[in-house]
């Protein structure tokens, strides 16, 4: 199990391309939920941050930055599911 900031120092690289704010939601919608974190990656892509929290379940949770405006999402899915997603239906 990691904590949340063992999340932010395992994938730093990535996650230095978002806000303080983006950050601090994802700290507090993974407390408001009880969410434990078996596993996490983040990924930079031309557009978007991507982290990934999987979880113990069948379903793991993507953050989505986009840095462009710095909106931001979360959606519960597979990673099958999620993979077939655009950037829009991402943030």
């Amino acid at each position: 199990m990691y904590s949340i900031d063992e999340v932010f120092n395992n994938c730093s690289t990535a996650l230095k391309l978002t806000s303080e704010l983006f950050r601090d939601e994802v700290a507090e919608y993974l407390s408001e939920h009880n969410i434990t974190i078996e596993r996490c990656s983040a990924t930079n892509k031309v557009g978007t941050v991507e982290l990934c929290i999987e979880t113990n379940g069948r379903l793991n949770y993507y953050f989505t930055y986009n840095k462009s405006n710095g909106d931001y999402g979360v959606v519960r899915a597979t990673q099958e599911a999620f993979a077939v997603l655009n950037d829009e239906e991402k943030v």
